[in-house]
């Protein structure tokens, strides 16, 4: 999948063995030719991008390929393959239960920094790559929280007909490099598990071995690297078993315990069995629609025997925007466990049902799509709302005197059930959604812009613009009342009904440009252009 330009939002993609069935020319390039490169999610010139329940095993190489990389082979892993790339262009890349298994070479390499939350990589040569590459890189900040890494490295590169040995890149572990601000919590990397079948020996020989075991650590390099001055901001990873490095913040865990936190001991805790492995644990969840509940399970499990509160609440509360006190999450982001507790352990809004929500003074990104409604809404003064995700408020809205601002944007979706408070509340669409499903006595004003949607009422509800409020359409926005019902809804207007033209700019060759449709619309504002 290659994703370009801005507010792309993918959601429950699986993939495995992605691989090509023939190279580019007679045989497999490699030293990087990018016509053999390849990554089962590519992002360039991203803005925005959210991942979330993405599942990609085995990227990039193909069981049984030959070091000699010749062409009648399956596809031979390089360094330059992986499970996810994300390009030195794009900014803020997000990545929410994220499982990254058998990369060619790295579960994932982020070029302009990574959030990523709720993750596991597993079998990667490298498991996380956050550094600097080509161009002028544009991210500046990097979080990994709640991650388990394991089996690391394993995987050889030759190049050259006879079979030599570039070099076997073992690292194994996560590299930041390039990030000004980076911050590792609630982080567990541990156990090799090689040697492991389908892996070519290391040898130097001009008779290409066969799928044979792979001897030795696959975790020579480090755990946990910085370069390109890289600033950790704040760090909690427990390491154990991890090639010749020593143990960290497992201290009074016996052995026999960090011994057994495999995943195939996971697999055999699911299954009652024994003697399970990775890969069992790998094809297990490949098999299954849904595997995103046992994968939580998997990091809770590991890290709740090394020690760690995993208590998942189960009661509903609520959740105060706050965002963390160690500095190291950006905190302006609804989709970060750290900002609504200070050790993650509440979750995120609308994972119980019956969830309310106060984000206090902030202004933050609501980038998360909940698993339920949210009960009730608070926002205090200054307070306001950037929604990419979907946010559906089944009670009461609560807004400061001098009123709140939802600016909705991308696809972002905001659903209510009426509002009846005395306070303003602004609705500023630009490719966004809006329903109402109940009943509005007022102080709502919206500006629909740039083919976004607005139901004012769905089946039996009712929407008025109050004498101060204002209702503004820009050219190219829906905006009306729609049901499944049958129903009557109401529009009553006491205040301002606007409707304004929309600007086209029209980017192409004459005289195609105007029938090929390269361009945007760009509303007109008072005096000001908003593009």
């Amino acid at each position: 999948a290659y994703f370009l330009k801005f507010n792309n939002f993918i959601r429950g993609m699986k993939t495995h063995k992605n691989v090509k069935p023939a190279p580019h020319g007679t045989n497999w390039a490699q030293a990087g030719d990018q016509n053999d490169r390849l990554a089962g999610i590519y992002l360039s010139e991203n803005i925005n991008h959210i991942m979330e329940d993405i599942f990609i095993d085995q990227s990039g190489w193909a069981d049984g390929y030959l070091p000699n990389g010749d062409g009648a082979s399956p596809m031979l892993p390089t360094q330059f393959s992986h499970c996810i790339y994300g390009q030195h262009s794009s900014l803020w890349q997000t990545a929410r239960r994220i499982f990254l298994s058998r990369g060619a070479l790295n579960g994932g390499q982020f070029r302009s920094g990574f959030i990523g939350l709720n993750v596991i990589t597993m079998d990667n040569q490298w498991q996380i790559l956050i550094s600097r590459g080509g161009g002028e890189a544009k991210g500046n900040y990097s979080l990994l929280d709640n991650y388990v890494g394991t089996v690391g490295g394993g995987k050889a590169f030759w190049n050259g007909t006879a079979g030599q040995l570039v070099g076997n890149v073992n690292n194994g572990g996560i590299v930041f490099g390039f990030t000004k601000l980076a911050g590792l919590d609630r982080a567990v990397i541990g156990n090799d598990e090689l040697p492991r079948a389908t892996l070519p020996t290391l040898i130097n020989s001009t008779s290409p071995p066969g799928p044979v075991g792979l001897g030795g650590s696959g975790s020579s390099g480090s755990s946990l690297k910085f370069q390109s001055g890289a600033t950790l901001a704040y760090s909690f990873l427990q390491r154990f078993n991890w090639g010749s490095e020593d143990d960290l913040n497992v201290e009074g865990i016996e052995q026999v315990v960090l011994d057994g936190t495999t995943a195939g001991a996971f697999y055999d805790f699911l299954t009652g069995g024994s003697g399970g492995t990775h890969l069992d644990l790998i094809n297990r969840w490949l098999a299954m629609d849904d595997p995103w509940g046992e994968y939580l399970d998997y990091i809770r499990w590991t890290r709740g025997r090394l020690g760690n509160d995993v208590t998942v609440r189960t009661t509903p509360k609520t959740l105060n925007f706050l965002p963390n006190a160690r500095q190291h999450t950006p905190g302006n982001r609804a989709s970060i466990e750290l900002d609504w507790h200070p050790n993650g352990l509440d979750g995120l809004p609308g994972d119980v049902v019956g969830d309310s929500v106060d984000i206090g003074e902030h202004v933050i990104t609501w980038d998360i799509i909940p698993r339920n409604q949210i009960e009730d809404f608070t926002m205090r003064k200054g307070a306001g709302m950037r929604v990419v995700g979907l946010i559906d408020i089944a009670g009461d809205i609560t807004a400061d005197v001098d009123g709140n601002l939802f600016s909705v944007y991308g696809g972002g979706r905001v659903m209510t059930s009426g509002y009846d408070g005395a306070n303003p509340i602004f609705v500023d669409l630009a490719d966004g959604r809006y329903v109402n499903s109940g009943i509005v006595t007022g102080g709502v004003s919206i500006a629909a812009r740039h083919r976004s949607e607005v139901i004012l009422g769905y089946d039996d509800a009712t929407f008025t613009v109050g004498p101060d409020d204002t209702l503004t359409v820009y050219g190219e926005s829906l905006v009306g009342v729609d049901g499944a019902v049958g129903g009557t809804a109401a529009l009553i207007l006491q205040g301002t009904l606007a409707l304004k033209p929309t600007l086209r700019l029209v980017a192409g060759t004459v005289p195609t440009a105007f029938s090929s449709y390269h361009g945007y619309d760009f509303p007109v504002i008072a005096n000001r252009s908003c593009m």
